[in-house]
């Protein structure tokens, strides 16, 4: 067992205090423009009122980029965000490691280097995948982290932090890994429109991960931990309870919303989803989920 430490870049209290999984812009683009569905598409204008909605405001919007190069474009939103609002981004940057792409390839490099000048936060995604099967591995990964520190970023999130076969996390060492992000738990069944919960399992649906996971975690360094529904397939399970019954996915996000009020051992924060594949705005769940989220 490791024995605890903290990490010294610790995030800055109330950072994570309210944070919403937000993906502004992809590698294709903004995320909220050209989709076939027109309920998707809503213009920068809108995206900010419901943002304001947020009681006590929005801290952070994770990942808010995803694979995204050309930051600068957005320069003019981007800091409607950060400077207007106060608001941090965290970059996310990481693909799919099956295509043998490492995760400290130039290209990735260039992302993370082309939005430092917004943000102190980075993201590095699908850690556990690179892990087990990245080109590079763990070399790789900690390739990366070096690059990502010597660019100046102060704040890393490893998404997640990954583990080894006995479940234990890898010990990376860089006091700038101060957050990672795990699932909320779900059971899925796979359907023409996407994941669904199976409702046999709505027992433990929706409740915080495995605490073993978190335990095991804590146990090596005590890091902010963002709880929330991974674009796929959490996301897709919560519009699959739209199309089910209007409105119900907030009975779903309320259990863990919930849960993490009632866990007290570690330091746990809810990111509720507001992207393509859940879009509250469509949905006509935003204005609880706004308020839900300023409870915290």
């Amino acid at each position: 067992m490791f024995t605890a430490t903290p990490a010294s870049a610790q995030v800055p209290p109330g950072v994570f205090s309210r944070p919403l999984h937000f993906v502004y812009a992809r590698t294709a683009g903004k995320a909220f423009s050209g989709n076939s569905d027109p309920a998707l598409n809503h213009t920068d204008a809108q995206l900010l009122t419901a943002l304001d909605q947020v009681p006590g405001g929005v801290t952070a919007l994770v990942p808010f980029f995803l694979n995204v190069t050309n930051v600068a474009q957005y320069d003019t939103f981007i800091r409607s965000i950060t400077e207007t609002r106060g608001i941090i981004i965290v970059p996310g940057v990481g693909g799919d490691p099956d295509t043998g792409e490492r995760i400290d390839s130039a290209g990735y490099k260039a992302m993370a280097a082309n939005a430092k000048p917004y943000t102190d936060y980075l993201r590095l995604e699908n850690m556990q995948g690179y892990l087990d099967r990245g080109t590079g591995g763990r070399a790789a990964i900690q390739s990366m982290i070096n690059y990502a520190v010597g660019l100046g970023y102060k704040h890393i999130m490893l998404n997640p932090w990954p583990v080894d076969i006995n479940n234990q996390p890898i010990p990376f060492t860089n006091p700038e890994l101060d957050s990672t992000i795990y699932q909320v738990r779900l059971t899925k069944v796979n359907t023409p429109q996407g994941y669904c919960p199976d409702h046999t399992k709505d027992a433990t649906n929706w409740g915080l991960p495995n605490n073993t996971t978190i335990t095991n975690m804590m146990a090596y360094r005590r890091v902010k931990v963002l709880i929330n529904y991974e674009s796929a397939p959490q996301h897709e399970a919560l519009s699959c309870l739209e199309r089910e019954s209007a409105l119900s996915s907030r009975a779903a996000m309320n259990i863990t919303a919930t849960a993490i009020e009632n866990y007290t051992a570690f330091d746990l924060h809810w990111a509720p989803p507001f992207t393509t594949a859940y879009d509250p705005l469509k949905w006509g769940t935003w204005t609880w989920e706004a308020n839900r989220l300023g409870d915290f």
